[in-house]
């Protein structure tokens, strides 16, 4: 089964217009929340209703242990590729 991690502009669609359903909700994906798209959804909920989503969003990640830590050596080679 395919795995993959969806970035925070698909997050914002979906809870602001209702777009990308069809990614967000596939059957044949794992899908994994990334420790940083998490912080970015989390800095720009400012109502109360997208921080209650952005609660549910991370709990049902949580819950099945599919949140990921981006390591020291993928910050440092990140840092690398900005700098560029």
């Amino acid at each position: 089964m395919e795995r993959i991690v969806i970035d925070t502009n698909v997050y914002v669609d979906w809870l602001n217009e209702g777009q990308h359903e069809a990614i967000l909700f596939r059957r044949e994906a794992v899908k994994y929340l990334s420790a940083v798209v998490l912080m970015e959804l989390s800095a720009g909920a400012f109502s109360a209703r997208d921080r209650r989503l952005v609660r549910e969003v991370t709990s049902a990640f949580a819950k099945v242990d599919r949140i990921l830590l981006p390591t020291v050596t993928i910050y440092e080679e990140a840092g690398d590729v900005l700098r560029r």
